[in-house]
């Protein structure tokens, strides 16, 4: 006696003939929305927030496994043009405070150190303060790279930033090669 299953089968296919026709519309409707408030069409711009954590995502600091304090980012300059960038920030599972150094010398336990608002003329004497030291570096244009910074950020120029891999490597930093490949290209990370 052969088994029927047909009653079954037919069952299936009469409902997915009554239920397509209403979740294609449902679909429709969705992708005209999202075009019409621009979602499908903008990606958003990329905050610093963002980059930062991007860059906490693919650098490994030595023994950092062993830290249980937040990524502390040291940022030269006026504190209130950063504040509202990174309250809240995390990366990688652990909060980001923000530290304000005076001097140089204060940079001591930073995990980066944003330099971008640093006056020329005494940008030496931060990198010299923090050289060959775990300490990735942020700054503007090529030139920050040529005098020892780690990334380098250009305005209106692809790729965004550069990597210093050289410098980054002897301060004991670790570069992913999902970063160097991102130095390339300007989409948000995955």
């Amino acid at each position: 006696m052969p088994i029927v299953m047909a009653p079954a089968r037919f069952a299936a296919a009469r409902l997915i003939r009554l239920v397509a026709p209403t979740l294609r519309t449902l679909v429709l409707a969705l992708l005209a929305l999202s075009a019409s408030r621009g979602v499908a069409a903008v990606e958003p711009a990329e905050t610093p927030g963002t980059q930062l954590e991007r860059f906490i995502r693919y650098v490994r600091w030595p023994n950092e496994t062993s830290l249980q304090h937040p990524w502390r980012l040291c940022v030269t300059g006026d504190a209130t043009k950063v504040t509202q960038h990174f309250s809240g920030t995390r990366a990688r599972n652990r909060d980001i405070l923000l530290i304000v150094p005076r001097t140089p010398s204060e940079t001591t336990g930073c995990h980066l150190l944003d330099l971008r608002q640093t006056d020329a003329s005494a940008l030496g004497a931060w990198l010299d303060a923090v050289r060959n030291k775990p300490v990735l570096t942020l700054g503007h244009d090529a030139s920050f790279c040529t005098r020892g910074g780690h990334i380098c950020f250009a305005q209106d120029s692809v790729p965004p930033f550069e990597i210093n891999l050289s410098a980054a490597q002897a301060a004991g930093l670790r570069v992913s090669a999902r970063l160097l490949a991102r130095e390339s290209d300007d989409a948000p990370p995955p």
